[in-house]
């Protein structure tokens, strides 16, 4: 049944928010490792600028990863099951793929801010040789972690998951779904 595809399709967003939670947590450690790096050479202090400002992004847009996960995670299922209409669990569904899409893109600045900021302490702590390779690998291999997302994500995305999940939120607690208009309390209307 459809309302039994929505179920299964609530676990794992919930699931896939959960491991991105997870992934987040790892990366805001890492970032606050690195925050914990102390420059003393007052020649590199503009790369510290720089430095400490992407490990800053990275830790906090990892947090914001975990937190709105939770968020989604712990609200989204229990809007479904005690929604106040039949449609609930739909309405669910598609918010928290939503915001799953929306986390991730979130993420995505952490990932890339953990990787800049890592080419730039090298140019402040090795010589320009060891920092040029070492950024030469750091850049091949977040291009490959990039084209294989990207890959991947078209080789599973259905391309008519943005026509069943379209969710236009149309003001006054209304939600355009589909073609038809629902309001989150009191259910279909228009």
């Amino acid at each position: 049944s459809v309302l039994g595809i929505h179920s299964k399709l609530i676990k794992l967003y919930q699931f896939n928010l959960s491991t991105l939670a997870t992934q987040a947590a790892l990366i805001a450690g890492f970032s606050s490792s690195a925050l914990g790096y102390s420059y003393t050479d007052v020649t590199y202090l503009p790369l510290a600028y720089i430095y400490y400002s992407l490990h800053t992004v990275s830790l906090v847009s990892a947090f914001i990863v975990l937190s709105q996960a939770t968020v989604v995670v712990t609200f989204g299922p229990s809007f479904a099951l005690k929604g106040t209409t039949s449609d609930s669990v739909k309405i669910a569904a598609i918010h928290m793929y939503n915001e799953q899409i929306h986390v991730y893109k979130i993420a995505c600045v952490s990932i890339t801010s953990l990787f800049i900021g890592s080419c730039i302490v090298n140019f402040s702590q090795y010589p320009n040789g060891i920092s040029a390779i070492t950024t030469v690998i750091y850049v091949l291999g977040y291009c490959y972690l990039v084209y294989n997302a990207y890959r991947m994500y078209n080789v599973f995305k259905d391309p008519e998951d943005d026509k069943l999940l379209d969710c236009e939120e149309v003001g006054q607690g209304r939600l355009k779904l589909t073609g038809k208009y629902y309001s989150v309390d009191k259910g279909e209307g228009d």
